[in-house]
Parts: C-alpha cells; sequence; structure tokens
C-alpha cells in the first residue's frame, strides 16, 4: 500500500482529509497527520511517506518550505498542496518547489481521488523506470566485456577521437597503465589451407589456445588487451613504460611461436606495430602492423616482422587496408559489376605516377593481398578452391608469371567473376533451404492466430527482413501474402466439407477476426465465404 501523510494546522480539516475518502479502496495507508511543516518534516524521516497532502498556510513552517525540504530528503515522494485560494504566484512558486499538484479547499471527494490516482501512477512510472534502471545497469555489467572488446575495434579501426576515450575508458571502467601504446597482430600462418583441411572446432582450439597463451606469457606490458578479431587474426593492444621494453616482446613472442609449434604443429607470424606516446595513434600501429605482415611473403611462415625494420625499405607505398575490407564486403555481397568496378578503380590507381616507381614485388604483394581477401570470401562461403580453380591453382605462381598491369587485371577479373558466381549461386541455396524450412513450419502452425514473420524467423535462425526478402524471391509472394493463402485454402476446405458457421472456419485457420477474414478471403478466392459455399454447394463441379 502506499503511504500517505496528511499536514494542516486546522483539526477540523485534517480529520475531513482522514475520512472523505476510503483510502484503503484506494490502496493507500495513512501513516501519519502531523498540525505543521516542523512536525512534518520530524515524522518524514522516520516513516518515509510516499504521498504527502499538505496546507500551504501553517506556522513555523508553511507548505512551500516543507516541499523544498521534502524535495531534499526524499526526492522520490509526491507533495500535493492544499489552498483556499487559486494564486497564480503561489502555483508558480509551487511548480518550482517541485511540488506534484495544487488542491483547492472545500476538498471533494472526487477531486481528491482523482489527484490521488494521478499521484499513484506517477509513482508506479518512477518506480518502473527506476527497475528499468536497474536492468540495464546489471546488463551493461554482464556484457562488459562484450563492449570492453568492440571499444577496443573502433580504437584500432580509427572510429574513436581523443574528446571519446576519456568519457568510454571510465564507463567501461578500464583502468590504462602504460606512456608508450603498440600493436602486436598475430597471424596463424597457411590458414586457408589449415581451414580446408582442419574441422573449425580444430581451428577455433588454435586460436583459442593461441590467445590463452598470450595472456600468460606476455608479462612485460604494464597494460595488456588480446582478442580475436576474425578468422586467423589476433590482436595485442599493449602499453608500456618504456619504449626499451619492447626487446623483450621479441623474445617472448619467439618464445610462443616455438610453444605453439610443439604443442599444436602449427605455426603464426607476428607483426609488430609502431609505439606512441598517444592512445588514439594504436589505429596507426594496428595498419603498420597489417603491413609488416604482408612481407610474410618473402620472410615465410613462423616469421616475427617489425613494422620499424621494413619502413625504411619501402619506396612507394601499398594500398589501403580500408581498401581491402571494401573489397571484401563487395565479394559478400555478389555484385559482379561493382566487382569489376573496382578491381578497375584499382589498377588505374596502380598505374598513376604515384606508383611508378613501386618495387614489383610491392605491386605482386597488392594484388596477392586482393587474392587473398577473394579466397577468404569463399571459405566463408565453405567453397573449395579445388572444384572452383582446378587442383592445380597456385595463385603465387601465376601472379609472378605474369609482366604487365594489364595480364594482372585480367587474370584478377576472371578469379573474382569465377568466385561471384559460386558465392551467388550458394546464397541462392541457401536462401531456398531457408524458405522451405519455413514454409514446412507455416504448414504446421498456420492455424495459430500469432504466427507471424517474427516467430517463423526464429524458428529457421535468420533475421525476420532477411527471411521476408528470401520469401519475395523463391514464392514470388510476400509472407503475409503466402500465409493469408494458406490459410484460405484450409478455409475452403472447411466451408465445402463442415457446417461450421464463417466466424469458426475464421478461429479454425488462425483469423482473430471474422470480418478481417472475409475481405482476405475474397481478396484472393474472389467470393466473400457465404457467397463461396452457396456457390460450390449449388455447383460442384463449377
Amino acid at each position: 500500500m502506499y503511504r500517505v501523510m496528511l499536514i494542516d494546522d486546522e483539526p477540523i480539516i485534517l480529520e475531513k482529509l482522514q475520512n472523505v475518502i476510503d483510502w484503503e479502496k484506494e490502496n493507500c495507508r495513512i501513516v501519519a497527520v502531523a498540525g505543521n511543516g516542523a512536525e512534518a518534516m520530524k515524522l518524514c524521516r522516520d516513516l518515509k511517506p510516499q504521498i504527502i497532502f499538505s496546507d500551504i498556510y501553517m506556522p513555523l513552517m508553511d507548505g512551500l518550505e516543507l516541499a523544498e525540504e521534502i524535495k531534499n530528503l526524499l526526492p522520490e515522494s509526491l507533495v500535493i498542496l492544499i489552498s483556499g485560494y487559486n494564486e497564480f504566484a503561489y502555483a508558480q512558486k509551487a511548480i518550482e518547489a517541485g511540488v506534484f499538484r495544487y488542491l483547492l479547499k472545500p476538498i471533494r471527494a472526487g477531486e481528491l481521488s482523482k489527484i490521488l490516482a494521478e499521484a499513484k501512477n506517477c509513482l508506479t512510472e518512477r518506480r518502473q523506470a527506476a527497475e528499468e534502471k536497474i536492468r540495464l545497469q546489471n546488463l551493461i555489467k554482464k556484457n562488459l566485456p562484450g563492449l570492453r572488446e568492440k571499444f577496443f575495434v573502433k580504437l584500432i579501426n580509427g572510429q574513436l577521437g581523443p574528446e571519446d576515450l576519456k568519457e568510454q575508458l571510465a564507463f567501461l571502467e578500464i583502468k590504462l597503465q602504460g606512456e608508450w601504446w603498440g600493436i602486436i597482430l598475430f597471424h596463424l600462418d597457411n590458414y586457408p589451407q589449415l581451414a580446408l583441411k582442419k574441422k573449425e572446432a580444430e581451428l577455433q582450439f588454435y586460436q583459442f589456445h593461441l590467445l590463452e597463451l598470450i595472456k600468460k606469457r606476455y608479462t612485460t606490458p604494464s597494460f595488456l588487451y588480446p582478442f580475436i578479431h576474425r578468422p586467423a587474426e589476433i590482436v595485442l593492444l599493449y602499453g608500456l613504460t618504456d619504449p626499451g621494453e619492447e626487446k623483450k616482446l621479441y623474445e617472448t613472442t619467439l618464445f610462443v611461436q616455438d610453444e605453439i609449434l610443439k604443442t599444436d604443429g602449427v605455426s603464426f607470424s607476428a607483426g609488430f606495430g609502431g609505439l606512441y606516446p598517444e592512445l588514439v595513434s594504436l589505429e596507426r600501429s594496428y595498419q603498420e602492423a597489417l603491413l609488416a605482415l604482408e612481407f610474410k611473403v618473402w620472410t615465410g611462415a613462423n616469421a616475427l616482422i617489425p613494422y620499424k625494420d621494413i619502413e625504411s625499405s619501402k619506396s612507394g607505398r601499398l594500398l589501403h587496408h580500408r581498401e581491402q575490407e571494401t573489397f571484401s564486403s563487395l565479394l559478400r555481397e555478389g555484385n559482379r559489376e561493382k566487382i569489376l568496378g573496382f578491381i578497375q578503380q584499382i589498377f588505374a590507381t596502380l598505374k598513376t605516377e604515384n606508383y611508378l616507381h613501386m618495387p614489383k614485388s610491392y605491386l605482386l604483394l597488392t594484388v596477392l593481398d586482393l587474392v587473398n581477401q577473394i579466397i577468404r570470401s569463399l571459405l566463408e562461403f565453405n567453397g573449395s578452391l579445388e572444384e572452383i580453380y582446378g587442383p592445380a591453382f597456385d595463385p603465387v605462381r601465376e601472379i609472378n608469371s605474369f609482366e604487365t598491369l594489364d595480364q594482372l587485371q585480367t587474370w584478377l577479373e576472371k578469379m573474382a567473376c569465377q568466385a561471384l558466381a559460386f558465392i551467388n549461386d550458394h546464397k541462392q541455396k541457401v536462401g531456398r533451404n531457408f524458405v522451405e524450412k519455413a514454409r514446412e513450419y507455416i504448414e504446421e502452425n498456420f492455424r495459430d492466430p500469432d504466427l507471424n514473420l517474427e516467430k517463423v524467423a526464429d524458428q529457421v535462425y535468420i533475421s525476420s527482413c532477411y527471411l521476408s526478402r528470401l520469401f519475395k524471391e523463391v514464392t514470388a509472394y510476400s509472407f503475409t501474402e503466402y500465409l493469408n493463402r494458406r490459410r484460405v485454402s484450409e478455409a475452403e476446405k472447411l466451408l465445402l466439407t463442415t457446417g461450421a458457421k464463417i466466424y469458426e472456419v475464421a478461429e479454425a485457420v488462425g483469423f482473430r477476426d471474422s470480418h478481417y477474414f472475409g475481405i482476405v478471403f475474397k481478396k484472393i478466392t474472389g467470393l466473400a465465404p457465404s457467397e463461396y459455399r452457396d456457390q460450390i454447394r449449388s455447383n460442384p463441379f463449377a
């Protein structure tokens, strides 16, 4: 029950307030009455009333002063002031004091009950809002590890500025230690070949084993945060108090490389980005680590490659990593025209003056990286390189065999188009499979009036938006049209074979509203349900 306090310096008014309505029926209990504001404040501290009715004009402490005090003592409680005067000045001060409502004398039961109901609704909404806030806070706390990882992914991808860092670090409860910040990237070697030979469980084991070794062995950094960023790639974000400690990280990396090769029989290469004094520069360190790993084509597998060792040897530059990411996205999208346009743009860029003095090794590395994106995209769709490109497929050998950019471009376009043909065919097969499963579920459950797109999508484990699009592509009907047609088809049988009333037939096939059923039935069959029954019975061969 809601706790109520009544305050007035006139006993007659107090008595009337206590008896003018049945407080218990209103789910309220009067916990205290007081004759002035000072007395009321003492009682408030002990009894903590939720709804307070107080006269404005009282000795020692008037209603406005009392409202100010209660706002500080019991901020969730509601104060309703009672006055015999409808004065704008008092009403304005009451609003400033946080008063909930302004009740005029003489007090009438109906008006009092109305204001009381509003107060109870307000308290209920506040309680629900407070409970929801606590629930969300607990949910956030539960999901902090995942939120932290998303934060660091945004950081290394350059999606956070210096002004964002302080607030998000505090929110995610991340305590940074270090003066110099850097990135180490760990890539499992020969991952495309591993993905063809090994089961997914084994690939996941390799990654998580390497992740645990990184957490266990890298004791030098004052701050350490490793996470799996994508298949075959682990990012280690670290902070050092002294840049000279980087040498110890090299030693630890070599030790971990030996350890995982002995225990799991797989190798990984590590690319070291540069060290920087600003945390926001981790994007640059990450890009440098990626570039360092691209030199694995020369160093071979199980390599440790610091970016600073290759930086001075560069004459020209590789394509930016974000351009490679765009290529991967276009491959997944499956649009042939966009893919060919992207490749043409890449080679047009390579033919510009800025790239004329790029060593052939850099050029081939750029093309090889695009090939790698194609291979990864195919593996994501369970493609077999041997079936698509033949058993003798060797992209490194083929790339090195070309002598001109035009030859390279033609070969890459052909390879991309072959990949697109497989990806699009795979997506169509998967789409048809999802729709077939959805149709089976609809067949079993179309009589359920609560059946909808979201429920069916949950059953086939895809998003409702994706299922809606697939349904239209495969059946030529929207989900709603298909469901309505199935229900009407069943209704036709019932109208023909039973004497059920129209509303009974509607309910039997999943319609709650017989009027809406009639509209849908006529739209599909051209006849109202009663007309359909009469026509079929009078002329069964029609």
